[in-house]
Formats: structure tokens, sequence, C-alpha cells
């Protein structure tokens, strides 16, 4: 425990130093200006506000994903269309999703509120870097008690040694705006609750996430 809490103390005084930084600059900015330079200036230290935020409740929650043994089965068991569904809609990304008739006929072994979690990083994160306005492909399937969930957005191939450390804490990409917690998580709650993910990238395919979690 000792060594989680320092890890976090680490990671959070390393991450919310600079979004501090620019906040107190743009509010600095702000005292000395007026009309639209001022609201402009306010404007970026609320979006900074904002993104501090995000990042603080995203290592909040890898904190406690990394304290805490997730039950494996039991009395949860969510409808994966459903969590689908919730996601979707909290990333805005309905309009370019598409899923197989088999997702309706899914239960996960796991919460509904982690599965929403992860599902709703990995919307987010393929709306941020797939290719802009292209399907995100959703199939899945179920196989010796296990579902299969493959995520799959169009865009620029990634490099193999990308690819195995997309699950590392703030690994942004080409988007410095997020915090780079997002797959670290996913990772963090599938691996607790007995599956696994993966990725692979090419033939056109940006980046396929495969998730696979306990079926119930």
């Amino acid at each position: 425990m000792l060594e989680l809490e320092q890890r976090f103390t680490d990671d959070a005084a390393h991450e919310l130093r600079t979004p501090l930084t620019a906040i107190r600059t743009h509010l600095q900015i702000a005292r000395r200006v007026e009309g639209n330079q001022h609201r402009e200036a306010m404007r970026q230290a609320e979006a900074g506000v904002g993104r501090l935020t995000k990042t603080l409740d995203q290592l909040l929650l890898l904190a406690r994903m990394e304290s805490e043994e997730i039950t494996r089965g039991g009395l949860d068991s969510t409808p994966l269309e459903e969590a689908l569904e919730t996601a979707m809609t909290e990333t805005g990304s309905r309009d370019r999703c598409r899923y197989n008739e088999r997702v309706n006929r899914i239960h996960i072994a796991l919460s509904g509120a982690l599965l929403v979690i992860a599902l709703r990083n990995l919307l987010g994160n393929a709306v941020r870097h797939g290719l802009p306005g292209a399907p995100i492909e959703i199939e899945a399937q179920e196989s010796n008690g296990m579902a299969v969930i493959n995520i799959i957005n169009q865009g620029e191939t990634i490099r193999p040694e990308q690819l195995a450390r997309l699950t590392e804490r703030f690994q942004r990409g080409s988007h410095p705006q997020g915090s780079g917690l997002g797959l670290s998580i996913v990772d963090a709650i599938v691996t607790r609750a007995g599956g696994r993910v993966t990725f692979t990238s090419g033939n056109g395919v940006g980046l396929r996430v495969s998730l696979q979690l306990p079926s119930s």
C-alpha cells in the first residue's frame, strides 16, 4: 500500500504540474488584458481546469484498480449491449459505431460501471486517434466461457514498438490533450477481471483492440 501511495503521489506530481502552470499563466494574462483577449484567456483557463479534473479522476481510478481485486464472476452479469450503448452515448460516438448482432446476446461477468469505463475509454481513444469521421467497428463473440470484443478503427498504422507501450501511463501519442491513462485503466480492469487485452495494427486498420473477458 505504501508503494501504491508513493506511485500515485509521484504520478500526480509529475502529471498535474504542467496543466497547473498553464492555468496560472492564463489567469495572469486575463488580469492584464480586456475584451476578447480577456475572454479567451479565461476560456483557456477553464479548459485547463477541465483537463486537470479529468486527469485527476483517471489517476484516482487507476489507483483504485491497482489496490483492489475485482470480484470475478459472482453476482455480476452485465449485458454487453447495454454497457456499449452507454459508452457510445458518453463519448458521442453513436453515429460512428457499428456492431454485430451477437453483441445483444452476450453478458459479461463484470460490474456494469467498470465495463462502461473500459468501453468508454476505448471508444474515446478510437474517436481521438482514428480517421476522422470513419466508422468504428465493434465485433463480439463467445468462446469457452470468454467473451471476445474487438473494437476497430481506421487510421495510420502504429509501429510494433508503440503498440507494446500503449498501456503504459501517460502514453498520449499525437494527442497531448488526453490524460494518457485511458488504456492503462482498461488494462487494469480487464486483467483484474480475469481477462486480457491485446492490440494490433496494419493492413488498413489503425488499431484493433481485442478484449477477452469472462462471460456469464
